[in-house]
Protein backbone atom coordinates (compact mmCIF):
# COMPACT_ATOMS: atom_id res chain seq x y z
CA UNK A 1 0.00 0.00 0.00
CA UNK A 2 1.37 3.20 -1.19
CA UNK A 3 2.08 5.37 2.15
CA UNK A 4 -0.04 8.88 1.06
CA UNK A 5 -2.65 5.98 1.47
CA UNK A 6 -1.51 4.02 4.38
CA UNK A 7 -1.63 7.26 6.21
CA UNK A 8 -4.88 8.04 5.03
CA UNK A 9 -6.47 5.23 6.11
CA UNK A 10 -4.90 4.77 9.71
CA UNK A 11 -6.10 8.98 9.74
CA UNK A 12 -9.89 7.48 9.34
CA UNK A 13 -9.67 4.69 12.08
CA UNK A 14 -8.12 6.50 14.75
CA UNK A 15 -10.84 9.18 13.96
CA UNK A 16 -13.40 6.52 14.45
CA UNK A 17 -12.22 3.80 16.61
CA UNK A 18 -14.63 1.22 16.98
CA UNK A 19 -13.52 -2.38 17.32
CA UNK A 20 -10.37 -3.90 18.62
CA UNK A 21 -9.85 -5.12 14.86
CA UNK A 22 -9.40 -1.72 13.87
CA UNK A 23 -6.77 -0.65 17.07
CA UNK A 24 -4.62 -3.44 16.03
CA UNK A 25 -4.96 -2.60 11.92
CA UNK A 26 -3.89 0.88 13.44
CA UNK A 27 -0.63 -0.53 15.37
CA UNK A 28 0.03 -2.96 12.08
CA UNK A 29 0.56 0.07 9.37
CA UNK A 30 1.84 2.04 12.35
CA UNK A 31 4.79 0.13 13.63
CA UNK A 32 5.25 -0.81 9.61
CA UNK A 33 5.94 3.02 8.89
CA UNK A 34 7.60 3.31 12.00
CA UNK A 35 10.59 1.01 10.66
CA UNK A 36 11.53 3.89 8.50
CA UNK A 37 12.80 6.51 10.71
CA UNK A 38 15.68 8.00 10.41
CA UNK A 39 18.61 7.71 12.43
CA UNK A 40 17.75 11.65 13.75
CA UNK A 41 14.13 10.47 14.66
CA UNK A 42 12.22 12.17 12.31
CA UNK A 43 9.80 10.01 10.23
CA UNK A 44 8.19 10.32 6.92
CA UNK A 45 4.68 12.80 6.93
CA UNK A 46 6.59 13.37 11.12
CA UNK A 47 3.94 15.21 12.94
CA UNK A 48 0.52 12.96 11.57
CA UNK A 49 2.75 9.50 12.38
CA UNK A 50 3.85 10.41 15.65
CA UNK A 51 0.98 11.89 16.83
CA UNK A 52 -0.81 8.45 15.73
CA UNK A 53 1.40 6.20 17.52
CA UNK A 54 1.42 8.16 20.67
CA UNK A 55 -2.21 8.06 20.90
CA UNK A 56 -2.01 4.13 20.01
CA UNK A 57 0.25 3.58 22.30
CA UNK A 58 -1.75 4.89 24.68
CA UNK A 59 -5.20 3.92 24.25
CA UNK A 60 -5.63 2.10 27.27
CA UNK A 61 -4.10 4.57 29.63
CA UNK A 62 -6.33 7.02 28.09
CA UNK A 63 -9.60 4.87 29.06
CA UNK A 64 -10.03 4.39 24.74
CA UNK A 65 -10.00 8.43 24.68
CA UNK A 66 -7.87 9.09 21.70
CA UNK A 67 -9.03 12.65 21.41
CA UNK A 68 -7.58 13.18 25.17
CA UNK A 69 -5.66 16.90 25.52
CA UNK A 70 -3.94 16.79 28.76
CA UNK A 71 -4.97 20.38 29.06
CA UNK A 72 -8.61 20.16 28.46
CA UNK A 73 -8.87 16.94 30.87
CA UNK A 74 -7.18 18.48 33.91
CA UNK A 75 -10.34 20.76 35.09
CA UNK A 76 -8.62 21.51 38.71
CA UNK A 77 -5.75 22.98 36.61
CA UNK A 78 -8.08 25.18 34.82
CA UNK A 79 -10.06 26.41 37.23
CA UNK A 80 -7.32 27.33 38.96
CA UNK A 81 -5.97 29.09 36.14
CA UNK A 82 -9.21 31.09 35.19
CA UNK A 83 -9.12 31.95 39.34
CA UNK A 84 -5.90 33.22 38.76
CA UNK A 85 -5.70 35.17 35.49
CA UNK A 86 -7.88 38.05 34.52
CA UNK A 87 -10.73 37.33 32.01
CA UNK A 88 -8.98 38.57 28.91
CA UNK A 89 -5.88 36.69 29.30
CA UNK A 90 -7.36 33.34 30.55
CA UNK A 91 -9.07 33.80 27.00
CA UNK A 92 -6.12 33.72 25.31
CA UNK A 93 -4.64 31.52 27.74
CA UNK A 94 -7.08 28.56 27.61
CA UNK A 95 -6.49 28.53 23.79
CA UNK A 96 -2.82 28.90 23.70
CA UNK A 97 -2.19 26.20 26.56
CA UNK A 98 -5.14 23.54 24.73
CA UNK A 99 -3.10 23.96 21.58
CA UNK A 100 0.43 23.78 23.16
CA UNK A 101 -1.07 20.55 24.83
CA UNK A 102 -1.74 18.99 21.60
CA UNK A 103 2.07 19.25 20.62
CA UNK A 104 3.29 17.71 23.77
CA UNK A 105 1.79 14.29 21.87
CA UNK A 106 4.80 14.84 19.37
CA UNK A 107 6.94 16.14 22.06
CA UNK A 108 6.30 12.96 24.22
CA UNK A 109 7.64 10.54 21.34
CA UNK A 110 10.66 12.68 20.58
CA UNK A 111 11.32 12.81 23.79
CA UNK A 112 11.52 8.83 24.01
CA UNK A 113 14.18 8.71 21.75
CA UNK A 114 16.24 11.08 23.01
CA UNK A 115 15.84 8.93 26.11
CA UNK A 116 16.83 6.03 24.06
CA UNK A 117 18.75 5.98 20.85
CA UNK A 118 18.95 9.41 20.73
CA UNK A 119 20.50 10.63 23.39
CA UNK A 120 23.05 14.01 23.56
CA UNK A 121 26.50 13.03 22.34
CA UNK A 122 29.67 15.22 23.46
CA UNK A 123 32.19 16.35 20.45
CA UNK A 124 34.79 17.04 22.36
CA UNK A 125 37.53 18.07 19.45
CA UNK A 126 37.49 18.42 15.63
CA UNK A 127 39.39 16.72 12.69
CA UNK A 128 42.53 18.50 13.75
CA UNK A 129 42.51 17.42 17.34
CA UNK A 130 40.99 20.75 18.20
CA UNK A 131 39.35 20.78 21.52
CA UNK A 132 35.61 22.72 20.10
CA UNK A 133 33.54 21.23 23.43
CA UNK A 134 30.01 20.30 21.64
CA UNK A 135 27.49 18.63 22.13
CA UNK A 136 25.02 17.37 19.74
CA UNK A 137 21.31 16.19 19.71
CA UNK A 138 19.07 14.84 17.72
CA UNK A 139 16.89 16.72 15.22
CA UNK A 140 13.79 15.91 16.91
CA UNK A 141 14.77 17.51 20.52
CA UNK A 142 15.98 20.78 18.27
CA UNK A 143 12.25 20.67 16.89
CA UNK A 144 10.93 20.79 20.09
CA UNK A 145 13.20 23.20 21.36
CA UNK A 146 12.94 25.59 18.60
CA UNK A 147 8.91 25.61 19.14
CA UNK A 148 8.79 25.85 22.67
CA UNK A 149 11.13 28.40 23.11
CA UNK A 150 8.93 30.28 20.18
CA UNK A 151 5.91 29.95 22.13
CA UNK A 152 7.44 32.11 24.93
CA UNK A 153 7.13 30.12 27.91
CA UNK A 154 11.11 32.07 28.65
CA UNK A 155 9.98 35.30 26.87
CA UNK A 156 6.75 36.55 27.97
CA UNK A 157 7.05 37.37 31.52
CA UNK A 158 9.49 39.86 30.15
CA UNK A 159 8.01 41.45 27.02
CA UNK A 160 4.74 41.67 25.22
CA UNK A 161 2.55 39.24 24.17
CA UNK A 162 1.14 40.33 20.36
CA UNK A 163 -1.69 38.92 20.15
CA UNK A 164 -2.71 40.78 23.85
CA UNK A 165 -0.07 43.82 23.42
CA UNK A 166 0.73 43.55 27.12
CA UNK A 167 3.42 41.37 29.08
CA UNK A 168 3.01 38.03 30.13
CA UNK A 169 3.25 36.74 33.60
CA UNK A 170 4.84 33.60 35.52
CA UNK A 171 1.61 32.02 36.14
CA UNK A 172 1.42 31.44 32.29
CA UNK A 173 4.66 30.71 31.81
CA UNK A 174 4.62 27.88 34.44
CA UNK A 175 1.34 26.60 33.01
CA UNK A 176 3.05 25.61 29.79
CA UNK A 177 5.85 24.02 32.02
CA UNK A 178 3.38 22.24 33.72
CA UNK A 179 2.04 20.65 30.65
CA UNK A 180 5.52 20.37 28.99
CA UNK A 181 7.35 18.34 32.09
CA UNK A 182 4.68 15.93 31.47
CA UNK A 183 6.36 14.79 28.67
CA UNK A 184 9.73 16.09 28.24
CA UNK A 185 11.16 17.32 31.67
CA UNK A 186 14.70 16.99 29.59
CA UNK A 187 13.77 19.74 28.24
CA UNK A 188 11.61 21.52 30.74
CA UNK A 189 15.04 21.97 32.48
CA UNK A 190 17.15 23.99 30.34
CA UNK A 191 13.92 26.08 30.03
CA UNK A 192 13.69 26.93 33.67
CA UNK A 193 17.39 28.06 33.53
CA UNK A 194 16.64 30.13 30.36
CA UNK A 195 14.33 31.99 32.52
CA UNK A 196 16.21 32.54 35.56
CA UNK A 197 18.95 33.98 33.29
CA UNK A 198 16.49 35.95 31.75
CA UNK A 199 15.13 37.01 35.14
CA UNK A 200 18.50 37.99 36.49
CA UNK A 201 19.30 40.29 33.39
CA UNK A 202 15.83 42.08 32.93
CA UNK A 203 16.14 42.64 37.02
CA UNK A 204 19.90 42.90 38.58
CA UNK A 205 21.71 43.63 35.07
CA UNK A 206 22.99 47.27 34.08
CA UNK A 207 21.97 48.66 30.99
CA UNK A 208 24.98 47.38 28.75
CA UNK A 209 24.64 43.69 29.27
CA UNK A 210 20.50 43.93 29.44
CA UNK A 211 20.24 45.70 25.71
CA UNK A 212 23.47 43.25 24.80
CA UNK A 213 21.79 40.06 25.96
CA UNK A 214 18.34 40.07 27.21
CA UNK A 215 16.53 40.14 23.80
CA UNK A 216 18.01 36.76 22.52
CA UNK A 217 17.78 35.15 26.39
CA UNK A 218 13.80 36.14 25.60
CA UNK A 219 13.73 35.65 21.39
CA UNK A 220 10.73 34.04 20.02
CA UNK A 221 12.50 33.91 16.89
CA UNK A 222 13.21 37.17 15.78
CA UNK A 223 16.44 37.24 17.06
CA UNK A 224 18.76 34.32 17.48
CA UNK A 225 18.03 32.52 20.69
CA UNK A 226 20.58 31.88 23.51
CA UNK A 227 19.52 29.37 25.50
CA UNK A 228 20.62 29.88 29.46
CA UNK A 229 22.72 27.87 32.31
CA UNK A 230 23.12 28.41 35.77
CA UNK A 231 26.60 27.05 36.99
CA UNK A 232 26.56 26.92 40.73
CA UNK A 233 27.76 23.79 41.81
CA UNK A 234 31.40 22.76 42.45
CA UNK A 235 32.76 19.18 43.20
CA UNK A 236 34.07 20.12 46.27
CA UNK A 237 31.15 21.73 48.24
CA UNK A 238 28.26 20.07 46.51
CA UNK A 239 25.02 22.05 47.36
CA UNK A 240 27.15 24.02 50.09
CA UNK A 241 28.37 26.93 47.11
CA UNK A 242 29.78 28.53 50.18
CA UNK A 243 32.78 25.74 49.49
CA UNK A 244 33.14 27.04 45.75
CA UNK A 245 36.94 27.78 44.55
CA UNK A 246 36.12 29.63 41.15
CA UNK A 247 38.03 32.79 41.54
CA UNK A 248 37.57 35.82 39.12
CA UNK A 249 40.53 38.40 38.15
CA UNK A 250 39.93 41.68 37.37
CA UNK A 251 40.88 42.21 33.83
CA UNK A 252 40.39 46.05 33.05
CA UNK A 253 36.52 46.35 32.76
CA UNK A 254 36.29 42.91 32.85
CA UNK A 255 36.56 39.88 35.01
CA UNK A 256 38.68 36.15 34.23
CA UNK A 257 36.93 32.91 35.60
CA UNK A 258 39.06 30.10 36.22
CA UNK A 259 37.93 27.01 38.20
CA UNK A 260 35.77 23.93 37.34
CA UNK A 261 31.59 23.49 37.16
CA UNK A 262 30.16 20.26 38.29
CA UNK A 263 26.17 19.54 37.22
CA UNK A 264 26.31 22.27 34.99
CA UNK A 265 22.93 21.75 33.07
CA UNK A 266 22.69 22.78 29.32
CA UNK A 267 26.23 23.04 28.67
CA UNK A 268 27.03 23.34 24.81
CA UNK A 269 23.62 24.44 24.67
CA UNK A 270 23.99 27.48 26.41
CA UNK A 271 24.37 31.08 24.61
CA UNK A 272 25.23 32.80 27.91
CA UNK A 273 25.27 31.47 32.03
CA UNK A 274 25.22 33.02 35.18
CA UNK A 275 28.70 31.84 37.31
CA UNK A 276 29.38 31.98 40.98
CA UNK A 277 33.27 33.04 41.72
CA UNK A 278 35.10 34.22 44.19
CA UNK A 279 36.63 37.72 43.63
CA UNK A 280 40.68 37.77 44.72
CA UNK A 281 40.44 39.15 47.79
CA UNK A 282 36.62 38.74 49.00
CA UNK A 283 35.73 36.59 52.30
CA UNK A 284 34.70 33.10 52.40
CA UNK A 285 31.22 31.56 52.38
CA UNK A 286 28.49 32.49 50.08
CA UNK A 287 29.04 35.81 51.38
CA UNK A 288 32.24 36.04 48.92
CA UNK A 289 30.49 35.06 45.96
CA UNK A 290 29.78 36.93 43.43
CA UNK A 291 27.15 36.40 39.77
CA UNK A 292 28.86 36.54 36.68
CA UNK A 293 27.57 36.27 32.80
CA UNK A 294 29.41 34.37 31.16
CA UNK A 295 28.86 34.67 27.46
CA UNK A 296 29.50 30.81 25.99
CA UNK A 297 31.30 32.10 22.53
CA UNK A 298 33.48 35.42 21.68
CA UNK A 299 31.91 37.76 19.09
CA UNK A 300 34.51 36.13 16.56
CA UNK A 301 32.28 32.67 17.66
CA UNK A 302 35.25 30.87 19.13
CA UNK A 303 34.70 29.41 22.53
CA UNK A 304 34.75 31.92 25.39
CA UNK A 305 37.73 29.74 26.93
CA UNK A 306 35.43 27.29 28.33
CA UNK A 307 35.92 23.65 27.61
CA UNK A 308 33.70 20.21 28.72
CA UNK A 309 35.54 17.82 29.99
CA UNK A 310 32.72 15.07 29.85
CA UNK A 311 28.85 14.56 29.91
Amino acid sequence: MPSHIALEFLLKILKYPSSLFTLLAARGILFKKCDERHDDGAFPDHDKIVTALFLVKNFNTMGGNLSMNRYREDHTFIDLLKRSLDERFFEWADKELAHFAERTIIYDERARHTDREGQPRLIKYDRYGEDISEIWVNEGYRQTADEVYRTGIAAYPHKPIPQLEEKGNYIYAFAQGYLLSQVEPGLYCPVTLTMAVAYLLDHFADDSLKKKYLPHVISTGEVPLYEGATFLTERQGGSDVGANETKAVTRGDHYLLYGEKYFASNAGRAGVAAVLARIEGAGSGTKGLSLFLVPWRREDGSLNGITIRRL
